[in-house]
Formats: C-alpha cells, sequence, structure tokens
C-alpha cells in the first residue's frame, strides 16, 4: 500500500483542542527517527512529539512525548524552529538519541490496533525518503532537509 498524506495532516494534526506541540528531530548516522503511522486505511509517518501539556515547557514535552512514543530517552541539543501550522505552533527540538525504538507505554499503546497503527523507527534522512515514506507536515521535510545541509 503506498503512504499517502491525510490533508489533516499535512497542516499538522490538529484534532484536539491544544494549541502548542512539540516534536523531535533525532538524526543519527544518516537516519532519522520517525513514527510509521497506519490511521484510517492511510500510511504516512510523522516526527515523534504531541501536545504539550499545560504547565509544561515545549521542550520537556519534546522529550516526554519521546519516551512515551519510542521507548527512548533524549537529550534536547537546541531549539530547531517554531512554527505556525493551521491553528497551532509547532516547537521543533534537535535532540540526541539512540537505540531501538519501540512503542512506549503511552496513549499511542492504549490506542492502537490493526487500523491506527504506531510502529517508530530509524529511517534514511534524505528528503527523497522522507517524501516516500509520507512524512507530515511538508514543512517537517523542508526543516529536516535545511539541517542535512547545514550540519
Amino acid at each position: 500500500m503506498p503512504f499517502e498524506s491525510p490533508p489533516a495532516l499535512c497542516r499538522l494534526q490538529s484534532c484536539d483542542d491544544r494549541e502548542e506541540r512539540a516534536a523531535c528531530i533525532c538524526l543519527v548516522d544518516g537516519k532519522l527517527l520517525v513514527i510509521h503511522r497506519v490511521k484510517d486505511g492511510l500510511r504516512y509517518a510523522v516526527l515523534p512529539g504531541g501536545g504539550v501539556e499545560q504547565d509544561e515547557a515545549p521542550a520537556d514535552a519534546a522529550l516526554r512525548e519521546l519516551l512515551e512514543e519510542t521507548s527512548l530517552n533524549g537529550q534536547i541539543v537546541r531549539h530547531a524552529a517554531s512554527l505556525d501550522h493551521q491553528d497551532r505552533r509547532a516547537h521543533y527540538y534537535l535532540v540526541r538519541a539512540s537505540g531501538q525504538p519501540r512503542l512506549g507505554h503511552g496513549p499511542e499503546q492504549e490506542q492502537a490496533s490493526t487500523d491506527n497503527s504506531y510502529t517508530p523507527a530509524w529511517a534514511p534522512a534524505d528528503t527523497d525518503s522522507l517524501t516516500n515514506i509520507g512524512l507530515v507536515p511538508t514543512e517537517a521535510v523542508h526543516l529536516i532537509a535545511e539541517f542535512l545541509h547545514t550540519e
């Protein structure tokens, strides 16, 4: 089945009322940590991340989501960008993490089913590969491409 970018996800997930989200950019040896998703028959990939909870700093949210979604601990290297997507702001952090990712014990594990799957994995970190796996939002692909050319 080919990867398809759901229109709502192309503009960043806006399925809840949280106004901010935080995401991790974990690059190791030419690989990027992603979450392969299958939802409602669509296949795509996202960066580890999610909503910023009340009274939580975006950087802390990024590391919490990394642990929940991949079982990996991370260390913030630096803030990469804050971008506005539809009705919320997304904070992207360059994060140092390594190891074999597996779905953690967060809400994703509770929601996982054959029609709604989450599979963390290391993917080739070149623009063509990220486009081919359906990484969304597209702004994330552009941001990662900038890192690959400057780092």
